[in-house]
């Protein structure tokens, strides 16, 4: 029996012990600070809103302009298309007037080159020279302007015209110009 008792005094010295680290560390726990809290304080909050707010009304802006400015080259398209209709349209008429034979007799019948300069102020719109296009031309004016040049120097005087043939749309778009020569050939 006396070589147990030092065994179990072992034992039980050693059942302290670990009892002991066992409370001491968990007195630790419960006493120490905390560790690594998350969260965001409500000035974080509202400063990461105000700089997000700003960031985003810049690219909104960004955005308008460049969607603004993107219908620009559609409506300059369709004005070179309605002027080149309209210079082929002129070009594919005869130079002389049926009837007198005349280049330029001031009659406005639509039957030779120089009757479209004739025509009142000498502008349309594209809806009134094209109303079954399909499409909202009202806002196209087309200006025509026929007449006897010398710019041709091997062309003889009276037989070559200079046909102009403009179409704007709007202050926003620069008008679009065509110019062509047709001669008594």
């Amino acid at each position: 029996m006396d070589l147990l008792t030092p065994l179990l005094l072992q034992r039980k010295l050693l059942l302290i012990l670990r009892a002991s680290l066992y409370l001491e560390k968990q007195a630790m726990l419960i006493h120490s600070k905390p560790m690594n809290i998350t969260g965001v304080t409500l000035v974080e909050l509202i400063l990461s809103m105000v700089i997000i707010s700003i960031s985003l009304t810049g690219i909104l802006l960004t955005i308008n302009t460049v969607t603004m400015n993107s219908v620009d080259p559609l409506l300059r398209q369709q004005a070179v298309y309605l002027a080149e209709a309209q210079m082929n349209e002129i070009m594919n008429l005869p130079f002389l007037e049926p009837s007198s034979q005349q280049p330029c007799p001031g009659i406005a019948d639509k039957t030779h080159v120089c009757a479209y300069n004739v025509a009142p102020n000498n502008t349309i719109t594209a809806n009134d020279k094209w109303p079954a296009f399909g499409a909202d031309l009202s806002n196209y004016s087309i200006a025509i302007t026929v007449v006897p040049t010398t710019d041709l120097l091997s062309v003889p005087l009276g037989s070559a015209l200079r046909i102009t043939v403009a179409v704007s749309y709007g202050p926003t778009v620069t008008p679009i110009q065509l110019t062509a020569y047709r001669t008594n050939y």
